[in-house]
């Protein structure tokens, strides 16, 4: 009882503070009422202040018996409020949406566990009599590890899939956003490392690292830091510009491709978009590379000029010894949704007759690039879906046939197991669907 009223007070809490940052912010607008109720972050900041709200209130109010449903119902609601401001609502399509929505409900099933292992420890009355302390730790880590084995397993194929599609690449060194993640999942390692500890422990106590009690204590203080930095991504952006879809070229009468002129347009959606064509250095000396783009619906055709900036050596990437390469860009772009292309690389000589030309082709439909794009013999993304659905499978198949999890409670495992599985292989189902339509 005395958790349940403390959860629903911090509940009530956390509703005030997110209505009073919302205010803030609206306050800013010089519209409060507009932004509350108008504007698209206002009106998810209200909800997600009305869920808490809402959620504390009646844990204050309910039988204990109903609490669990009550506060599982309410941290569910108020995690797709959260993850729909975040980054992943920018991806197109709801497969980005869905896993980050796992992976916010995996890390809350973590770290609400160790928090609630540390109060058994530190705090024994606010869930069980003092003098069933070890009694309880017994029962309650193998059941809770059940939890977490399937969780943590979710939390990182998500990530995984969270960080392709919002930055394009696995390890983004090279940007604000992508130190932070690294920081964050350094720190969540580290974590993992002494949960790890306290899993082989099964609640026995046992001296490794100064005891369970010093060793769940900072598991929860890493953790919390953990939260402090996926707050700061919250607010940072995935990358300074987003990534772009590499077109395939398309061969000419004889089969042949120019294996050293390549095109990429950024971002890839209906709009105004930047294309880039990178080429081998000795193209540098040529007067004019012109990009022509045929629009097979109108049969209209657009010739724009691709700019090397400056002497083109800070734009070099290579050995120095002519075996480098060039990026030559056309700004401003525009490319309508529903429109298919036909794009040619003109290179011109300095009387400016055409030499030659390689030709790419692509089409885009309401959501971006939906044909034309080069097929990567390596995509995290299918990866990541052949995981879930893979693992997914064999969950439900361990679950449903009574499997029991290492060092793990019975009942918790086949929970887990069954759960677990289902969401796994529902979202492994998602993303690869995503993938083959997209």
């Amino acid at each position: 009882v005395t958790l349940v009223r403390l959860l629903g007070g911090a509940l009530l809490v956390s509703a005030a503070a997110t209505l009073a940052v919302a205010t803030l912010a609206a306050l800013e607008t010089g519209s409060t009422v507009d932004y509350l109720f108008g504007a698209r972050n206002g009106m998810l900041q209200t909800a997600r202040a009305a869920v808490a709200a809402a959620g504390g209130a009646m844990l204050l109010l309910v039988a204990p018996r109903a609490a669990g449903a009550v506060a599982a119902a309410t941290g569910l609601v108020g995690i797709i409020l959260l993850v729909a401001s975040g980054h992943s609502a920018a991806v197109p399509g709801v497969a980005s949406l869905i896993s980050q929505v796992v992976h916010v409900a995996g890390a809350g099933v973590w770290i609400g566990g160790i928090v609630g292992l540390l109060a058994l420890v530190r705090w024994p009355v606010l869930l069980t009599g003092a003098h069933r302390r070890r009694l309880e730790l017994r029962e309650t880590v193998p059941r809770f590890s059940a939890l977490a084995l399937v969780s943590i397993g979710l939390v990182g194929l998500t990530g995984v899939h969270a960080a392709w599609t919002q930055t394009g690449t696995l390890l983004p060194v090279g940007t604000e956003y992508g130190r932070t993640l690294i920081m964050k999942s350094a720190f969540a390692a580290g974590a993992l490392a002494l949960g790890g500890l306290n899993f082989l422990d099964g609640g026995r106590m046992m001296g490794w690292l100064d005891g369970f009690r010093s060793r769940i204590t900072i598991e929860v203080m890493l953790a919390a830091i953990v939260l402090v930095l996926t707050a700061s991504l919250a607010i940072t952006p995935p990358a300074e510009e987003a990534a772009g879809v590499p077109i395939e070229s398309v061969p000419d009468a004889f089969g042949e491709v120019a294996p050293d002129v390549t095109m990429e347009v950024f971002p890839g959606r209906p709009g105004v978009n930047r294309i880039v064509v990178t080429t081998i250095e000795a193209m540098a000396g040529r007067t004019a590379l012109q990009l022509g783009l045929d629009n097979t619906a109108d049969g209209t055709t657009t010739l724009v000029p691709l700019e090397l900036e400056g002497d083109g050596i800070g734009m070099s990437h290579g050995s120095g010894d002519g075996d480098g390469t060039l990026e030559w860009t056309a700004n401003a772009v525009g490319l309508p949704p529903d429109s298919t292309w036909d794009a040619s690389v003109r290179v011109n000589n300095a009387d400016g007759v055409e030499i030659w030309r390689q030709r790419f082709a692509f089409a885009l439909d309401d959501d971006g690039i939906e044909d034309g794009e080069v097929a990567s013999l390596l995509d995290p993304a299918a990866g990541v879906a052949g995981l879930l659905l893979l693992g997914g499978a064999l969950g439900l198949g361990l679950g449903l046939g009574g499997a029991r999890l290492p060092r793990c409670e019975a009942v918790a495992s086949r929970v887990a197991l069954i759960g677990g599985g289902t969401v796994a292989a529902a979202l492994g189902v998602l993303i690869g669907l995503t993938k083959l339509v997209g």
